[in-house]
């Protein structure tokens, strides 16, 4: 499902705006597509010929729905949807140009490989990417191996429906071969509020006393821009918190992760009050 497809002198068409019974051009594949619409169901394009190729005939209208809060997360103009890069052959779903941000969301299945694509391909082109996943197929006990290359770079999760109605949130995990092992409240992004980040390479909160736990760091360094409210946010005015983090990924190394046997809660719960006394 699209919203947008070209028009045959190549000028972007919103469905909202487009006529029935006229043929546009698909931005990815460049194959006819048509406009549709009823009193249900919301405008939107649709391939005359359909074809597996064509990644952006396949979004739902939850990826749409979170694709339109992103853009009307901030003012006017000053974000883009489906803006197309011919020079890598992606069309990004939403794109922040004086920023040089790009989101992107991902409703279903992708390989690590795709992931790895796309955020090389755009990084190339200058711009930092912030991946956006829906919790109803990610952030589940078994890490994917999607998931797992991107652990280490910014990236948010969502629970926004084909309504509009949820949030975008953070979240601080612990991963232990591909598992996660603990999880932190939900800490919800406000993403129309981008701030800067200073990447020195002190592994400092922002240049502070308290250090930041290793993934943290490591996103850190990767990023130009965080979010308000995100992890990265609340480092700097919650250093408790932040120790705990810093204890719990300790955890995670210690030897006695590797017994079958071994209670991962009851090693969890300890290192829990310990971090508590401190």
């Amino acid at each position: 499902m699209q919203l947008f497809a070209h028009t045959p002198s190549k000028q972007p068409m919103h469905a909202n705006n487009a006529c029935k019974k006229i043929d546009y051009l698909c931005p990815e594949c460049h194959s006819p597509v048509r406009v549709r619409r009823g009193a249900i169901k919301r405008a939107h394009f649709f391939h005359t010929k359909p074809t597996k190729k064509c990644i952006s005939q396949g979004k739902s209208l939850t990826h749409l729905a979170i694709q339109e809060i992103l853009q009307k997360s901030f003012p006017e103009k000053e974000v883009e949807m489906e803006v197309p890069f011919n020079s890598i052959n992606r069309i990004a779903d939403v794109v922040h140009f004086e920023k040089k941000i790009i989101f992107e969301v991902q409703c279903s299945s992708i390989s690590s490989e795709e992931i790895e694509s796309r955020t090389r391909g755009y990084e190339s082109l200058g711009f930092q990417v912030v991946w956006i996943f829906h919790d109803s197929r990610f952030n589940k006990n078994l890490c994917q191996m999607a998931e797992r290359w991107i652990y280490d770079r910014l990236h948010y999760f969502t629970n926004i429906n084909a309504k509009g109605k949820g949030i975008l949130y953070d979240q601080f995990t612990v991963l232990c071969q591909n598992r996660r092992l603990y999880k932190t409240e939900r800490f919800p992004v406000r993403i129309q509020r981008p701030l800067i980040l200073n990447n020195g390479i002190s592994n400092r909160v922002f240049d502070g006393e308290s250090p930041l736990p290793k993934i943290l760091y490591e996103r850190k360094k990767k990023a130009r821009y965080h979010f308000e409210g995100d992890l990265l946010d609340r480092c700097k005015c919650h250093p408790l918190l932040v120790k705990q983090w810093i204890e719990m990924e300790k955890a995670a190394t210690q030897k006695p992760w590797q017994k079958k046997r071994f209670s991962y809660t009851r090693l969890l719960n300890f290192w829990l009050k310990k971090a508590a006394r401190h």
